[in-house]
């Protein structure tokens, strides 16, 4: 379970990069959009397509709804990275750290599966340990 926490952990990482990589191409975008919202508006107009939007307001809104949707992603985004490069660590060095672990479970719940799966593995291989606890090797008695 520890091996499969590990590697969930870093596909979670994975898919948490790109959500980042995404974020930043939406601000790109909804910036675009909110900065010259009329020609856009033209461009739909011109384009003949059949939308609910029916002005330049409009398309400002959906710019700044991309803008703050996407920083609020890349906020949670880098948050999500650092405390999953923690529980992978925890993880791999084999400390208890089940608060850490349950936060990853929620956080996997928010953003993608395999933080989630990550989390549950890593909560179960803790709970191996704890209740089969590694036996230590006799010491040789010294007289």
């Amino acid at each position: 379970m520890k091996k499969t926490s590990s590697i969930m952990y870093l596909l979670g990482r994975i898919f948490e990069i790109l959500e980042i990589v995404v974020s930043v191409f939406g601000i790109f975008i909804g910036f675009v959009a909110a900065t010259r919202s009329e020609e856009i508006y033209q461009k739909i107009v011109e384009s003949g397509a059949s939308t609910d939007i029916t002005g330049p307001a409009q398309v400002k809104e959906v710019g700044l709804g991309m803008l703050v949707t996407c920083i609020l992603a890349i906020v949670i985004g880098i948050v999500v990275l650092t405390l999953l490069a923690r529980a992978k660590n925890a993880v791999e060095e084999g400390k208890p750290a089940r608060k850490l672990h349950i936060a990853m479970i929620v956080f996997g719940l928010c953003t993608n599966l395999f933080i989630l799966l990550g989390g549950a593995f890593a909560l179960g291989a803790s709970e191996a340990v704890q209740a089969n606890p590694p036996e230590e090797p006799e010491q040789p008695k010294q007289e």
